[in-house]
């Protein structure tokens, strides 16, 4: 048993789980399936993901927020956050710009260099 342990790298602590979970259950206790992780609430909300792909969210916050608001749903920005890195899901943020910046010179300086 030990050699086993050792060579898939358990402790003897988890042996001990596993050989009193043979004697409870026989082998077939040991080989049913056991699914850790759960499904998210959010996994087939449609609203979210039509926002995410027209709108987007630019913080976890803002999602958090919105979420709260159309789902009741609680999550903590962490947590959001690791739901957002497992489904590969990016937020939609901005350039920065200066807050002086002004959008009608902007443009114009666009149209002239455009001509050219």
């Amino acid at each position: 048993m030990k050699a086993a342990l050792a060579l898939k790298g358990r402790s003897r602590e988890h042996g001990r789980k596993l050989w009193k979970q043979y004697k409870e259950e026989g082998l077939s206790g040991l080989l049913r399936f056991k699914h850790k992780g759960q499904v998210s609430p959010l996994k087939d909300k449609q609203e979210l993901s039509e926002r995410l792909k027209t709108e987007g969210f630019s913080s976890v916050k803002e999602a958090q927020s919105w979420i709260l608001q159309v789902y009741g749903l609680e999550y903590t920005e962490n947590g959001l956050g690791n739901y957002f890195r497992a489904n590969k899901i990016k937020l939609k943020t901005a350039r920065p710009h200066h807050p002086k910046q002004d959008a009608s010179k902007r443009e114009a300086y666009k149209k002239n260099t455009r001509k050219n």
